[in-house]
């Protein structure tokens, strides 16, 4: 491997655990034939151990009558939104899962970031 390569496999097992799937199910109104039409999004977010919480972006879960977690091994949960922020796109989702099971990944924060550094992110 490259020294790059080595870098970004580095990265991915340092922080694979903290990534959850987000998955919601809503139903959106036709305003001219007033029947519901089923909707679902998809995304992904960071878990945090502090609070059994992840955070996916606000748009995601907007509106979701049912919220879905995955964790990294497959395993699904329940999630209730606990805090929101439309304006910066974000969302506090709460989920009831072992501790074990919930990992930080060890995010930095931006303001400690130098210019010219390399930052990896997902999309």
């Amino acid at each position: 491997m490259t020294p790059e390569e080595r870098v970004s496999v580095a990265v991915y097992e340092n922080v694979n655990r903290a990534v959850v799937n987000i998955n919601t199910r809503s139903v959106q109104t036709d305003k001219f034939m007033l029947f519901e039409i089923p909707r679902r999004a998809r995304g992904a977010a960071r878990s945090s151990t502090a609070r059994d919480t992840s955070s996916p972006n606000f748009h995601v879960v907007d509106g979701a009558r049912e919220i879905q977690v995955t964790l990294f091994n497959g395993t699904n949960y329940e999630a209730r939104m606990v805090g929101q922020d439309p304006s910066s796109d974000v969302a506090i989702l709460k989920i009831e899962a072992p501790a074990d099971l919930l990992f930080s990944g060890g995010f930095w924060r931006i303001d400690a970031l130098k210019v010219g550094q390399r930052v990896l992110r997902h999309r």
